[in-house]
């Protein structure tokens, strides 16, 4: 049986709004899951799904991420990863894996903001 506070963690979940993003108009909410006991957080744009992002057994670094490519460099994976470690309690990490050239230049942009 559910918990009442779970039931309003989730419905927070699925009705938490991203905010700051550039140039995207509309509701944009996140929604957790899991897959294979790792938590999967999903963005979705007007009821369509933008990005998401699986975090890794530890839930310390985001093992795998997307973001369909209309909708990169406007914000969504900055305000994921944000959400994700208010959620989670836990400040994120860049992949001790493989990076594309992609999430390093990510990783260091978000620490030179970081260190303002």
């Amino acid at each position: 049986m559910i918990s009442f506070k779970d039931f309003l963690l989730e419905k927070d979940l699925y009705k938490h709004k991203l905010t700051g993003l550039k140039d995207i108009h509309g509701d944009v909410h996140v929604r957790h899951s899991e897959v294979d006991g790792r938590p999967v957080y999903t963005v979705y744009h007007q009821g369509n799904k933008i990005a998401s992002a699986k975090l890794s057994g530890q839930g310390h670094y985001v093992s795998d991420v997307n973001v369909n490519p209309e909708f990169r460099r406007k914000g969504v994976a900055r305000e994921l990863y944000k959400h994700i470690e208010i959620h989670t309690g836990k400040k994120l990490t860049p992949s001790p894996m493989h990076q594309t050239p992609e999430g390093k230049a990510f990783w260091k942009n978000r620490n030179k903001k970081e260190l303002k």
